[in-house]
């Protein structure tokens, strides 16, 4: 309960029905331990919720209708009936733009898992245009970066239609035979990152993908090469890889990091000390837990613990 638990929020998630039902009996027996009363519960299944008395449910939950609200989740709107997360984001109002406006309108978007890196990506590099043109907080903005927050406000209108599946996993399908996390790692001259995805193959043969995180970063200001920015991006993918594992409940098989530079996968396959200091830092982050790939789980129940991560090239070669 304690990993489910974020203040005085509860989250969690369960296969089927019955499991759903056991896990509010011990999640209310628990909190009831404490002489604490839990309430506000909303599950996607109307099965779990008719165990839930009317006065301990979400406000505004009607049985009998056929869509169930939809609620806040660590700043992400999730929708019970769907089971997809969403986004709501505040539309800026008719004001001058400034680095003050902008900035309080990227602030209205909080994306904790990374789903729409890409696109706060494009205003963090706004920002950094706005810093390095040296513009104070209320100045006009030139005419050019006005087009392109512009354009970014536009896009922001448009974050409401995007809707990302919440389940890992395909709903109804069995249980999976074997799963994967695979993160891709990239960079480009203004920005690097990784995403992570868990890849589920089920009896049946067929393969269900889903996005777990992301994670992205501004390039520095001072010039780097592209096959250190792709470094910088490999070691965010092998963070993101850590985390992905140990933070899933579920029996990862296999980790697989792809990354299309041939200079990364060189670094990490020797020796650290072997490089200038900022190739051999980000090398020494990454060999510690590249290097568990030669040692295999002890067995299947071990697993979900068992970080077995080894990089691939992909696309094109640098």
């Amino acid at each position: 309960m304690l990993a489910s638990t974020y203040m005085d929020d509860s989250m969690d998630s369960a296969m089927d029905d019955v499991e759903g039902v056991m896990l509010y009996e011990q999640l209310s027996e628990c909190w009831q331990g404490a002489d604490m009363h839990a309430r506000k519960w909303l599950s996607n299944s109307k099965v779990v919720m008719e165990k839930v008395p009317k006065e301990d449910r979400a406000s505004q939950i009607d049985l009998d209708s056929p869509q169930l609200p939809s609620v806040k989740t660590l700043g992400l709107l999730w929708s019970a009936t769907t089971d997809t997360f969403a986004f709501k984001p505040t539309a800026p109002g008719q004001q001058r733009i400034t680095k003050r406006s902008f900035l309080s309108a990227t602030a209205s978007v909080f994306d904790p898992l990374g789903f729409v890196s890409p696109f706060i990506m494009k205003s963090r590099m706004l920002v950094q245009d706005m810093w390095l043109q040296g513009m104070d907080w209320d100045d006009p903005l030139p005419d050019e970066l006005n087009q392109r927050v512009t354009g970014w406000y536009t896009d922001l209108a448009a974050l409401s239609r995007l809707s990302i599946q919440r389940c890992l996993q395909e709903v109804n399908a069995g249980n999976p035979v074997s799963k994967q996390i695979h993160v891709f790692a990239d960079a480009s001259e203004g920005a690097y990152g990784a995403v992570s995805y868990l890849r589920c193959t089920y009896e049946d043969g067929h393969v269900s993908t889903a996005i777990i995180a992301s994670r992205s970063r501004v390039a520095p200001t001072v010039t780097v090469s592209i096959p250190r920015l792709e470094l910088s991006a490999a070691v965010i993918g092998m963070e993101l890889a850590v985390w992905a594992s140990d933070i899933l409940s579920l029996p990862v098989h296999d980790t697989v990091i792809w990354t299309d530079s041939l200079n990364v996968l060189y670094w990490v396959r020797n020796r650290a000390r072997n490089f200038k200091p900022f190739v051999a830092t980000r090398v020494g982050e990454i060999q510690p837990h590249y290097s568990q790939s030669m040692a295999p789980c002890a067995d299947e129940g071990e697993s979900s613990r068992c970080f077995v991560p080894w990089f691939v090239s992909c696309g094109s070669h640098r």
